[in-house]
C-alpha cells in the first residue's frame, strides 16, 4: 500500500497541479456474489488546487477500509453491518471473521466496477499517478476562481432540516487537523506501546 493517498495529491495541489492517485492493492474484497476476496481495496485520491487549502477527494472502492478493519481487529470492536463476510460467505460483524472472509465493495455493482476500473490500471502500475497543470486548458488562476465558485454554489444549496453545513470532501480533515495541532493527537494505548517498542528495536539494530 502506498500510505495515505491524500498526502501526495494534496502535495501535487499545492503546487498547482491536479493530481489523481490510484493503487492496485492485494485481495481483500469480494465481488458482488462472490466469497472470497477477488480485488483490493483499490483507493483513489484526487487533489485540485484552490487559493487556500486544495479540494481533496479519497476513497475507498470497499465498503470498509483494510487498515480499519484491522484496527477494529487489534481492538476487538464490531463492524457496521453490511460491509463483510466471513470465509463461508456469510455477513458478519466480527473482524476476525471478516479478515478470513472478505469486505465488500461499496455501493454495490458500482464500487465493484470502480475498484475493476482501478485494478485495470493497476495492472500497467500498481501505483499510479498522474498530475497535470489546470493551465493546459484553462489560466490556473482562472482554474482556482471558476472551481471556488463552484463549490461555493454547492455549499449553498438549500438543506434539508437538521442539516447545519453541506461539506465538501477534505474539509472535515482540515479542520482535524488544526485541531490536533492545537490540542495534540490521542492515540490507543496498545498503538502507543507497540512504537515504543518499535522504536526501542531500531534503537539496539
Amino acid at each position: 500500500m502506498s500510505g495515505r493517498n491524500a498526502y501526495y495529491v494534496e502535495m501535487a495541489a499545492r503546487a498547482g497541479l491536479i493530481g489523481i492517485h490510484t493503487v492496485a492493492a492485494p485481495p481483500l474484497v469480494a465481488p458482488p456474489g462472490g466469497a472470497r476476496p477477488a480485488l483490493g481495496t483499490n483507493p483513489i485520491a484526487f487533489g485540485f488546487p484552490l487559493e487556500g487549502d486544495p479540494l481533496v477527494i479519497d476513497l475507498g472502492t470497499s465498503a470498509f477500509m483494510g487498515t480499519d478493519l484491522q484496527f477494529r481487529q487489534r481492538l476487538g470492536i464490531p463492524l457496521p453491518e453490511g460491509v463483510a463476510i466471513d470465509e463461508h460467505g456469510r455477513p458478519t460483524t466480527d473482524a476476525q471473521a471478516a479478515r478470513r472472509g472478505a469486505l465488500l465493495p461499496f455501493g454495490g455493482h458500482k464500487g465493484y466496477a470502480l475498484a475493476l476500473a482501478m485494478h485495470a490500471l493497476g495492472v500497467s502500475a500498481e501505483y499510479l499517478f498522474i498530475a497535470f497543470k489546470p493551465d493546459l486548458f484553462v489560466p490556473l488562476e482562472d482554474y482556482r476562481r471558476a472551481l471556488a465558485a463552484e463549490i461555493a454554489a454547492i455549499k449553498a444549496t438549500p438543506r434539508q432540516d437538521g442539516v447545519d453545513e453541506i461539506r465538501i470532501p477534505g474539509e472535515r480533515a482540515y479542520r482535524e487537523r488544526a485541531r490536533l495541532a492545537r490540542e495534540g493527537l490521542e492515540i490507543d494505548r496498545r498503538i502507543h506501546d507497540a512504537l515504543i517498542q518499535l522504536a526501542e528495536r531500531r534503537r539496539g539494530a
